[in-house]
Parts: structure tokens; C-alpha cells; sequence
């Protein structure tokens, strides 16, 4: 997970990691255009929003969630225990 970048992305995962991109919550700051990219599973660079996440033993849930509480994407990751 990373949030420097002014948008929501989620990559596609590539050897069992999938990466998040969670920086579109400020607002202080305009949201970055998003370039094309294959790898890409998931990019919005029009909402504000916020990245829900749910730990628990062998998964996280996710969602982007907009500031007037649409969910953007979410998804479920497994993991190893």
C-alpha cells in the first residue's frame, strides 16, 4: 500500500502481491490524471475518497469508498496464515 499519488488505484496482482494506491483524500491538493496503464485493475482520478480496510486472519477486505459513500472498488485478498 502506498498513498503518495493523488488518486485511487489498484493494480493487478503479479506473484500473489497487489498493490494499493490510496491518495485521493485530501482535497488540499488536485487529484493527479491517470495515464493508461495494463496493469491497472482498478484507477479513478475523479473522486475524493477513502481506502475501508478489514485485516483478519488469511485475508483483507477493501473498498474505495467516494466522499458521498459510493463504493469506487472493493475487493477480498487471501493471503498465506
Amino acid at each position: 500500500m502506498n498513498g503518495h499519488e493523488h488518486a485511487s488505484q489498484r493494480f493487478r496482482t503479479i506473484e500473489g502481491l497487489t498493490e494499493i494506491v490510496a491518495g485521493a483524500g485530501s482535497g488540499a491538493e488536485p487529484l493527479y490524471p491517470l495515464r493508461a496503464d495494463g496493469r491497472l485493475a482498478f484507477g479513478n482520478d475523479r473522486d475524493l475518497a477513502a481506502l475501508r480496510l478489514e485485516l483478519q486472519p488469511g485475508r483483507a477486505r477493501f473498498a474505495f469508498v467516494s466522499v458521498d459513500g459510493r463504493t469506487l472498488d472493493s475487493d477480498e485478498l487471501r493471503c498465506k496464515s
